[in-house]
């Protein structure tokens, strides 16, 4: 009889407690206890970044540089040896004069390691408009390596630095 009378409190005391919702569902009465997104594998929650802070952080070699407001650019070949110095235009686009008289409009594209231009002459006083591409190896603020004038077949090496 004790029994009985132990277990028909117990019963009153759960039904009392179920009807003020003190047996609520987990997650309902505010969240969640515990750790959310376990992997299976037993590993506990990853902290994820969003992407696009990702992508620039990713300090990868072949990243996009930012492009300077002037180049110094130099050439060596068979013609002679030749300089100008570009002035930033907008986008990847420069100008400039080459010591000889000739005006030039350049394309650059640099990462951390590389450096490619490409050269197409606007105007020449005493001569063909060239054009030319040079890609080298880039180390801080400078670049060297070699181009090839397609114009008329002549290649030869460079310098630049910013």
């Amino acid at each position: 009889m004790k029994t009985w009378i132990i277990a028909a409190a117990l019963g009153i005391v759960l039904s009392a407690a179920a009807a003020s919702g003190a047996f609520a569902q987990a997650g309902s009465t505010g969240g969640t206890i515990g750790k959310q997104d376990k992997s299976t594998s037993g590993g506990g929650e990853e902290q994820r970044e969003p992407q696009a802070s990702r992508a620039k952080t990713s300090g990868h070699s072949e990243e996009r540089q930012g492009l300077p407001q002037t180049i110094r650019l130099s050439e060596s070949s068979i013609g002679g040896s030749y300089s100008i110095t570009l002035r930033h235009t907008g986008g990847n686009a420069y100008e400039g004069m080459w010591n000889v008289g000739i005006l030039s409009r350049m394309t650059i594209s640099m990462t951390n390691a590389t450096m490619v231009i490409v050269r197409h002459d606007v105007s020449n006083p005493i001569g063909p408009l060239y054009s030319s591409t040079y890609s080298g190896v880039r180390a801080g603020n400078s670049a060297s390596g070699s181009f090839l004038n397609h114009t008329v077949g002549v290649t030869g090496t460079w310098e630049a630095s910013w």
